[in-house]
């Protein structure tokens, strides 16, 4: 039941952006069908003669004009770019080219293509120059009253992702798509609508008698905390950064470990507001939360856009080093400011 309501939420979004476009289409067709057949013939001799009334030819005129005239403005509609796809490229191999495949071919024209430029998100000096150019884009392009439609994918480090999804929050909801990054077929696809399942935080590291709330409790006492979400990989306790190590919510999903098992806008959003439920908890006064986070894309990006200025205090993201398997910087943020 669920595929059926993703496929059918994926057929309503091809059609519902372009009606005008199929309307015009239609109606210019029919006046050519009615030009060629109506009317009618007569045999004289060895020729067949096709004769065409006035008010048939009128009729197929008008129609003909019509389907003309609403094509002509969808196509000026179109030139004016009333959506926006937010790229950003935090990986160095990844192509500069925009993920625009994934669009509707009707959309597509109407899309603005803008890059978050970056030569290394793995970097805390380029995350932190490259900030305010990007606040200072969206502000820019995206908070306009004409804009229907933004798009929003990007691939890179957890600290990079989070602060670009922090830079969507509040009055973009209603606008904004999520994309994420198929890595199997190398692909950009919007999250889906519908949830196939429930997927729910467990703890880790902790007895089986032991609840989140518990954990909560109990490290709520003090001002430097962490959460950890391991989604896609395990996140090893002896990574931490070691004063955090018994002071950290370590947290998986319900779902095991895995690439894209959060490929769900729905799912997300129940996720995320419990995460944020937990760092409104754990925040508050000269309070810190660090985050640690190994999650797709996706994820991230969701996860910046949860941050709450009146209830979240000071998040400190930390970047993980695959070659030194450590968190090697971090940045902190707070009410859409950042420090190194």
């Amino acid at each position: 039941m669920t595929k059926f309501l993703n496929i059918l939420f994926d057929i309503l979004k091809l059609f519902k952006p372009d009606p005008l476009t199929y309307i015009g289409i239609v109606i210019f067709s029919a006046g050519l069908t009615f030009d060629y057949f109506l009317g009618f013939s007569y045999k004289d001799g060895n020729y067949i003669i096709n004769v065409k009334t006035d008010s048939t030819s009128i009729f197929s005129y008008m129609l003909i004009t019509v389907g003309l005239v609403l094509l002509v403005k969808r196509y000026f509609s179109l030139s004016k770019k009333r959506n926006i796809l937010f790229y950003g490229k935090g990986l160095s191999n990844m192509d500069y080219k925009s993920p625009s495949d994934f669009i509707s071919f009707f959309n597509r024209p109407s899309t603005d293509p803008i890059l978050f430029k970056i030569n290394d998100s793995y970097s805390s000096d380029e995350v932190n120059s490259k900030y305010i150019c990007y606040k200072q884009l969206v502000e820019d392009r995206a908070i306009n009253g004409m804009v229907d439609i933004i798009y929003l994918g990007a691939l890179g480090s957890f600290p990079y992702l989070y602060l670009i999804g922090s830079l969507f929050r509040d009055g973009y909801s209603d606008k904004l798509q999520l994309l994420d990054y198929e890595r199997g077929k190398s692909k950009w696809y919007i999250l889906p609508k519908y949830k196939s399942e429930d997927i729910k935080h467990e703890l880790m590291y902790q007895n089986e008698n032991t609840t989140i709330e518990d954990e909560l409790e109990r490290i709520s006492e003090f001002d430097d905390v962490g959460i950890a979400l391991s989604y896609t990989f395990k996140i090893e306790k002896n990574t931490i950064i070691e004063s955090f190590r018994d002071k950290t919510l370590f947290l998986r999903l319900s779902s095991g470990f895995g690439h894209d098992n959060l490929s769900n806008i729905e799912v997300q959003t129940d996720l995320m507001k419990k995460v944020s439920g937990y760092i409104s908890r754990l925040s508050g006064g000269k309070k810190k939360v660090h985050l640690f986070v190994s999650a797709q894309a996706s994820v991230c990006l969701n996860l910046g856009r949860f941050y709450m200025n009146n209830s979240h205090g000071k998040i400190v993201l930390h970047n993980y080093d695959h070659s030194s398997k450590s968190y090697n910087w971090s940045i902190t943020y707070e009410k859409g400011n950042i420090q190194a």
